[in-house]
């Protein structure tokens, strides 16, 4: 019988490259969605480099989102297991700038598999 007691956190993108497997701008009733990377100390958690995030959203009725969004099916990220948590660190400011630390996910076990 295994018995999986849980998994630590694993990093599912580290922004250490470049973003080249994903597109600049992404998102839905934007004004601004601009996607780059960041070495500024106060956004990095890990490594060197994070996910910087610039929107605007001014004037726009209903629901808006800024994204990052893989440029082909390829460039998906593969998440391991079953994993019942996601999370992604995120400073905002009201001036339309964003910085994702990491994006990482833990995977916890639904129920002792036999």
């Amino acid at each position: 019988m295994n018995v999986n007691v849980g998994t630590p956190p694993v990093i599912l993108e580290d922004f250490e490259g470049n973003l080249d497997k994903y597109h600049k701008t992404a998102g839905a009733n934007y004004n601004k969605s601009v996607a780059s990377i960041t070495y500024e100390d106060d956004f990095v958690r890990f490594g060197n480099q994070a996910l910087k995030l610039e929107y605007d959203f001014t004037g726009k009725p209903s629901t808006s989102g800024a994204y990052l969004q893989a440029t082909n099916p390829a460039n998906y990220i593969q998440i391991p297991g079953y994993p019942q948590k996601s999370a992604c660190g995120f400073t905002g400011t009201a001036a339309g700038i964003g910085s994702g630390r990491k994006f990482a996910q833990t995977a916890e076990p639904r129920a002792a598999r036999r």
